[in-house]
């Protein structure tokens, strides 16, 4: 289910666990989900969506957002159902559709934050997309195509698990006409050395 806010009058949530309070479902325009494996896929072929801030939790992200000539504002963070420990079914993964046109979301950016894309799995991007913000990823992040980004890059590497995207190869990769164009990013980490993973949740 998708779910809209305000959620939780308590920030946050105090037991962490994602959707489980009186929230109004609502229907995402171009949004599907598919269930494979007992994992929860959810995706976007047409590129027409809603702009927004999106959380899937302990689940897969395989679509298309956005279209060539019109950017889509959206922040997508995808969590791992295992904690990042690397056992399977692998989830927390995003797959970039071809054509894939987005830019971090206005309400991040407001607050100086440019993130477009964190996965505590992979991030793979299939043929040619344009992600503007960081993108950061526990596992690991593969450019093909004509895919271009701006913003900081930032693969942990931190395990592989089997039947991720990127499980293959087993490393961050660049291959075909990509582009990785590195400008100064502020993001609301902290810690001296950035690393990437979803460790909790904060209702909408």
């Amino acid at each position: 289910m998708a779910y809209a806010g305000p959620a939780s009058l308590v920030t946050p949530d105090p037991d962490l666990v994602p959707c489980n309070g009186n929230e109004t479902p609502v229907v995402l325009a171009g949004w599907s989900s598919k269930l494979q494996g007992g994992v929860v896929t959810w995706g976007n072929s047409t590129g027409v969506s809603v702009p927004g801030v999106f959380y899937v939790d302990g689940g897969n992200f395989d679509g298309r957002l956005g279209t060539v000539g019109a950017p889509l504002e959206v922040t997508l963070i995808v969590s791992n159902a295992n904690g990042g420990t690397c056992q399977t079914p692998a989830t927390g993964n995003i797959e970039v559709g071809a054509n894939t046109n987005l830019v971090r979301h206005s309400s991040l950016a407001a607050l100086g934050y440019d993130i477009a894309l964190v996965a505590q799995g992979d991030i793979a991007f299939i043929g040619g997309a344009t992600v503007g913000g960081a993108i950061l990823a526990h596992e690991q992040i593969d450019y093909r195509g004509t895919a271009d980004s701006w913003g900081a890059v930032v693969a942990v590497d931190a395990c592989n698990t089997i039947g991720s995207p990127i499980s293959k190869n087993s490393t961050s990769s660049t291959s075909g006409d990509s582009t990785i164009n590195y400008v100064p990013l502020k993001t609301p980490f902290t810690a001296s050395n950035l690393h990437a993973e979803v460790v909790g949740w904060y209702e909408l």
